[in-house]
């Protein structure tokens, strides 16, 4: 499953990126504009850098975890140390980043897709404190199994 989401997390970026948000401009005029580049860039130049490096950040994640799933010699290093994980959180953050920068023009559109964004980012940060975090502070130490394996000695039975 996760090998199927990286293939289409790079799909999408690759293609993303060779046709960014706003189309390009279609010929050069008197204000400036050349041809071939950017609609986003001389509209919302800062919006633009986001979605750029959003979007950048996310294929190479993709990548990265396309790699580490189909190299063997990698595969199960990578799930001991959730290098796997790792790369497909990266890389969702990198694509919804990308989305809320490049998909609308609107200020009111741009405020609810970052809205959305925030509240998807809020819920896999609830859902980790209770799946990952907590259960792992509420593990018992090492230590503390040796001292009560002491103190509960199993009985053995007396001959009279």
């Amino acid at each position: 499953m996760l090998l199927l989401l990286a293939i289409l997390a790079a799909t999408l970026t690759y293609q993303v990126g060779l046709t960014p948000p706003s189309a390009f401009w279609q010929a050069n005029d008197n204000l400036g504009h050349q041809a071939g580049f950017p609609v986003l860039v001389d509209n919302y130049p800062r919006r633009y850098k986001a979605f750029f490096y959003c979007n950048a950040a996310s294929f190479m994640a993709s990548v990265a975890l396309i790699l580490l799933l189909v190299n063997p010699n990698l595969y199960k290093p990578a799930i001991q140390c959730y290098a796997l994980y790792i790369c497909m959180v990266a890389g969702m953050f990198g694509l919804m980043g990308a989305y809320a920068a490049g998909s609308s023009r609107r200020l009111r559109s741009s405020i609810f897709t970052l809205a959305l964004v925030i509240a998807v980012l809020l819920s896999v940060a609830v859902l980790m404190l209770i799946f990952w975090i907590i259960p792992y502070l509420k593990r018992k130490k090492p230590g503390e199994d040796k001292q009560q394996g002491r103190n509960m000695e199993p009985e053995t039975p007396s001959h009279p």
